[in-house]
């Protein structure tokens, strides 16, 4: 089967606090930058997209445990679906702080759900470190579940924040901050829950809203990477992969969108990785950056890239989608790309 059927999702960040307003936002072009007492290498303040009703001071376990219960009450108002009692759960969690982000995400899980979703039970809890691209990590462990005949549905989770004061004061000894002089990102907040099944399954075929074909990952060494991105061949060997799966590579998609940051030497990555993989991409090309509406949202940010996909891919207009291209680095240099197909 080689995919997943995603059945429906929840989400929060600093634009809103579900998935629709999410999406409403993201087509709109809304921001909610902010600018921190933090300063950057140039003096001038930190552009950060934090949540508003979160005091700058809060740990990040719990800003963490804040937007997991958020994002999980979104996802259980929506659900259409019964879920069981016991559901195996897949989680993808930031580089930086694993173990404490997993437990954290695990208590918020029943906190949000109000008792629906019970993770002390869960047959399969398993933290994926693998920042940007955790989200798709935990995705393709739970479609490799699906084609090992381990049951029918399974819970994606992933959460992050780069709005502490520790994260922050990492990214500003970087110079990875972004200002108006130097190129760079601006750290973000999210989490994201999907609900996936096996394609074949009777959930599957009343209630998909979309396909996503398993990732592709591929590895280039990050400082390699920020210092000569033309050199890079991973995001090109993850394409190429992705033209050899059995559903992804049989058409052209429509939209490509990335979960990178917008610093330029991901852009210039991908650039390398688009001509090497021409046959892959949209004529014209149109390509979206989630980061340019929500900033570095960390392990979510392919959750959040769904989300866009899901949202253009049931727009009921001519500008509508039936294939998105995902894809996007993370900070270790491991990259991921992944095609979701609009279910007629």
């Amino acid at each position: 089967m080689n995919s997943a059927a995603i059945l429906g999702m929840g989400a929060s960040c600093p634009v809103g606090y579900g998935v629709r307003p999410i999406q409403a936002a993201m087509a709109s072009g809304l921001r909610n930058f902010q600018d921190s007492v933090t300063l950057t290498p140039d003096g001038k303040p930190a552009r950060i997209s934090r949540m508003p009703d979160l005091s700058e001071s809060v740990s990040r376990a719990e800003r963490i445990a804040v937007l997991t219960r958020c994002a999980v009450a979104d996802f259980c108002d929506n659900v259409m679906v019964e879920l069981p009692h016991s559901l195996p759960v897949f989680v993808g969690v930031g580089h930086d702080s694993a173990e404490p982000d997993l437990a954290g995400i695990r208590r918020a899980l029943g906190d949000g759900s109000e008792g629906l979703l019970n993770a002390e039970s869960a047959t399969t809890f398993a933290g994926h470190p693998g920042g940007r691209i955790a989200f798709l990590s935990a995705m393709a462990l739970a479609i490799r579940s699906f084609d090992e005949g381990e049951g029918e549905l399974a819970l994606i989770v992933a959460a992050d924040t780069r709005c502490t004061w520790e994260a922050m004061d990492a990214l500003y000894r970087e110079r990875r901050l972004l200002n108006s002089e130097d190129d760079g990102l601006i750290p973000g907040e999210a989490a994201v829950v999907a609900l996936a099944a096996r394609p074949t399954s009777r959930l599957a075929m009343q209630h998909a809203r979309f396909l996503l074909c398993s990732p592709a990952f591929a590895e280039d060494e990050f400082q390699l990477l920020r210092r000569s991105p033309q050199a890079s061949r991973g995001l090109g060997r993850a394409f190429n992969s992705l033209r050899g799966h059995p559903t992804a590579g049989t058409t052209r998609p429509d939209a490509v969108i990335s979960f990178d940051t917008g610093e330029l030497f991901f852009t210039r990555a991908f650039a390398t990785g688009y001509l090497r993989s021409a046959k892959l991409m949209p004529e014209p090309l149109r390509h979206e950056l989630i980061a340019a509406n929500l900033g570095d949202t960390g392990a979510a940010s392919a959750g959040m890239a769904l989300l866009r996909a899901d949202w253009m891919m049931h727009r009921k207009d001519r500008a509508s989608c039936s294939r998105v291209l995902v894809y996007g680095h993370a900070d270790n240099g491991w990259c991921s790309a992944a095609m979701t197909i609009h279910i007629q």
